[in-house]
């Protein structure tokens, strides 16, 4: 296939999170020109194409850790600390949490937690028994990277604490005051 010629089925496309963790895609000759650097393009992609300053190495990843809250019952996983692409979605991270807690006969189910507190409630009336994800206390929409999680909820240098526990919808974690972008 001619690259050059047939741009229908060839036209690269920009995959990212904004700085409210919200995933988003442009094609790349989508972009006009106006994009606010740091709210419509990460500061990293800005940084590499305007300044051609690339991200370390050692940045590319980041070490989190699952651990159960406190008084949940629920067993610590066999291994607890992970390294994962700072870019990882945290729904990932449920589904790793939640497969390993099967393996250990703790059968639970996983729901899109999104950016705003509505989304916080699971389906009714299913029977299943839900994780909850919290960092700092809060409820992690799990379309957040695991690097806006810690610049939005974690907000220090070290490792990432993720906590576990079966949700009780009379006992939400509370929701981060996120700023959602307009659509």
């Amino acid at each position: 296939m001619d690259f050059h010629h047939n741009t229908q089925h060839s036209c690269s496309a920009v995959v990212s999170t904004n700085a409210a963790g919200m995933s988003w895609r442009v094609n790349a000759n989508a972009f006009t020109g106006k994009e606010r650097e740091g709210d419509d393009i990460p500061t990293w992609v800005t940084d590499a194409v305007l300044r051609g300053v690339l991200p370390y190495v050692k940045e590319l990843k980041s070490a989190f850790v699952l651990q159960p809250a406190e008084g949940s019952g629920l067993p610590s996983l066999l291994q607890s600390r992970l390294n994962a692409p700072r870019i990882l979605q945290v729904m990932k991270v449920a589904n790793y949490c939640v497969t390993k807690l099967a393996e250990l006969n703790v059968p639970l189910g996983t729901h899109e937690v999104g950016l705003t507190p509505d989304t916080q409630m699971p389906p009714l009336n299913t029977g299943q028994q839900y994780l909850e994800l919290t960092c700092n206390g809060l409820a992690v929409p799990y379309c957040m990277s695991i690097a806006t999680v810690k610049k939005f909820l974690w907000k220090r240098s070290d490792d990432v604490i993720f906590h576990f526990r079966i949700l009780d919808p009379a006992r939400l974690a509370p929701f981060p005051a996120l700023k959602v972008p307009d659509s």
